[in-house]
């Protein structure tokens, strides 16, 4: 019986851990998959078709600007705000130099998954100028 109580146990654990419905769920798996050599081929699994409809994928720039996750050498937080068919996920963290930085991403529901719609990096001046809450690039920049 201790067993068992165990195992539920670690078993619950685990799984409020893992949500496949959150959106750094579906940044990590961005985060993981994406790579230089084949984002040509799934760029389309990560990103809305309203951010990249018209891209030259083989424009070495836009190469670039589909593995901005590049920009962040380390993670150190992130919050998520849900919405009725929109998320906003801000990611905390350190660009290549040490310095603070922070990713907002709006992200759009196609359920049952979530794909990159608006991107924006922040280069902050201090650690203290992190986001406490999922923040959409919409909120803040005039398109």
């Amino acid at each position: 019986m201790r067993v068992l109580f165990f195992l539920f146990v670690l078993l619950s654990g685990c799984s409020s851990n893992y949500n496949e419905g959150s959106l750094f769920f579906f940044y990590e798996s961005y985060l993981v998959d994406a790579k230089r050599d084949n984002i040509k081929l799934i760029y389309r699994d990560f990103f809305d078709d309203k951010l990249v409809a018209d891209v030259d994928i083989d424009n070495p720039f836009i190469i670039d600007q589909l593995l901005f996750k590049e920009n962040m050498k380390r993670i150190i937080s992130y919050k998520e705000s849900l919405y009725k068919g929109y998320g906003c996920l801000t990611v905390n963290g350190l660009d290549n130099d040490g310095k603070p930085i922070a990713i907002n991403v709006e992200f759009s529901n196609h359920k049952p998954k979530w794909l990159m719609k608006d991107v924006d990096i922040l280069l902050l001046d201090t650690k203290e100028d992190y986001s406490n809450i999922g923040v959409c690039p919409k909120e803040y920049v005039v398109h």
